[in-house]
């Protein structure tokens, strides 16, 4: 996952590329701010602490410095989480003008989708700006994976009654990473899990049967158990024509029940790896196997055995353990 390591410690490195200056902005008081902004800090108020040493500077338009910086690359895997210090800092200004510079960045197609929605979640958070929340909601809806589960956890952050409805279509996202990253976000929030739960049931009345069915799978992985059976039935009978990456999804579901203390995500497993069989591209077959045999007592074959053959002592194991108890804080079963 991408993770916000630009509140984390960075230290100066080389610019890769830099946008030429705007106007009144000195190249070389640019390079100042951002090695005050590189030096090491961390903690609750760091981006105050940004905020104040940017003010230090005196005699300069410092919104106008931090967009160039915020239109800048930069080499190395310090330097480069600059761009995001400065829409966070844009941001703590909270004036007129900065909403209006935040608003060029987030609609700039030119700057990653991460920096983009970064400022989209800022522009909702700290100004309340519909432009904000309309870029999210779109790449919610069509982006890349990655960007779509950055807008999850953007929207979700935001927990309000338009952010639900605008997240709610993921509930069936075909991409485990982003039912993961929902799941994950809200696995210690109740209360903002029943209103995410309430949004998606609206939106999937007009959803189609494949939707419904991969929303009561992600449903089970959010705790609700009230159609169990049902997300038994459906991941017991995947038939999207098996690839390595179709397999790796299946497989990463069946783990994120299985973490979440879903028995069925054992069983579902045995249908994964039997489905590598003949599989000439099957690089994710092991992990597939290591769902069950990380998360269980049970011991794989040996590793020269044909998917069918594995598939078959999994189901067995299970047959001859059919009562499993879960413990929570190793993520483990054990027959009882």
């Amino acid at each position: 996952m991408r993770s916000t390591v630009w509140v984390l410690s960075l230290i100066a490195s080389l610019t890769l590329a830099r946008p030429a200056p705007a106007s009144g902005v000195r190249v070389g008081t640019v390079a100042e701010v951002e090695e005050a902004l590189s030096t090491p800090t961390c903690g609750v108020g760091w981006i105050e602490t940004r905020t104040d040493q940017l003010m230090a500077f005196k005699g300069i338009d410092h919104q106008a410095v931090l967009v160039q910086i915020a239109h800048s690359q930069y080499d190395g895997d310090e330097r480069k989480y600059l761009p995001m210090i400065a829409v966070e800092v844009l941001a703590n200004l909270g004036n007129e003008r900065a909403r209006l510079q935040l608003q060029a960045i987030a609609g700039n197609p030119t700057l990653s989708a991460e920096l983009r929605i970064l400022t989209a979640q800022r522009l909702a958070t700290a100004f309340g700006d519909s432009h904000g929340f309309a870029l999210l909601e779109k790449v919610a809806r069509s982006g890349e994976v990655q960007d779509r589960a950055d807008c999850a956890t953007a929207l979700l952050t935001l927990d309000d009654a338009d952010a639900l409805d605008a997240v709610a279509p993921l509930i069936s996202d075909p991409s485990s990473y982003v039912v993961d990253r929902i799941a994950w976000q809200l696995t210690d929030e109740p209360a903002p899990r029943t209103r995410f739960l309430a949004a998606a049931e609206r939106w999937l009345e007009t959803a189609t049967a494949d939707q419904v069915d991969r929303a009561v799978v992600t449903r089970l992985i959010l705790g609700d158990r009230s159609q169990t059976a049902r997300a038994e039935e459906i991941v017991s009978s995947w038939a999207e024509p098996a690839t390595n990456q179709v397999l790796y999804n299946q497989a990463s579901l069946c783990e994120a029940l299985v973490e979440r203390g879903h028995s069925v995500g054992l069983s579902c497993a045995t249908r994964v790896i039997e489905r590598f069989e003949g599989l000439e591209d099957a690089g994710w077959y092991n992990y597939a196997v290591s769902v069950a045999a990380d998360h269980s007592p049970y011991e794989r074959t040996f590793e020269s055995a044909a998917p069918a053959e594995e598939a078959r002592a999994l189901r067995a194991w299970l047959s001859e353990n059919p009562k499993l108890t879960f413990d929570a804080d190793k993520g483990f079963f054990t027959p009882e």
